[in-house]
């Protein structure tokens, strides 16, 4: 007889999730090296550059360097949150 909790996969979606946050993990650490460099080269810019049209797009990165920003960070809270919830099952 097997004994699984009523859990008819056993193990599996277990180790679904597990992949899936070492995924998310890994993603948003190697999406958040790049944008930092990014956000970092386009701070020196605006130093560097006064420039009407080089502050505009220096504008546009700034604003989507922050949404992709928020999306790593929303990410892992929905990660965080998944687990939480999947622990509680």
């Amino acid at each position: 007889m097997n004994h699984n909790n009523g859990n008819v996969f056993g193990p599996i979606p277990q180790r679904i999730n597990n992949q899936r946050g070492q995924f998310v993990s890994g993603l948003a650490n190697k999406v958040n090296s790049p944008l930092s460099n990014i956000q970092l080269a386009n701070e020196m810019m605006d130093v560097i550059n006064e420039d009407g049209d080089m502050k505009l797009f220096s504008d546009i990165i700034k604003r989507n360097c922050r949404r992709i920003n928020q999306l790593i960070i929303d990410s892992r809270m929905d990660e965080m949150s998944f687990e939480f919830t999947d622990k509680l099952a």
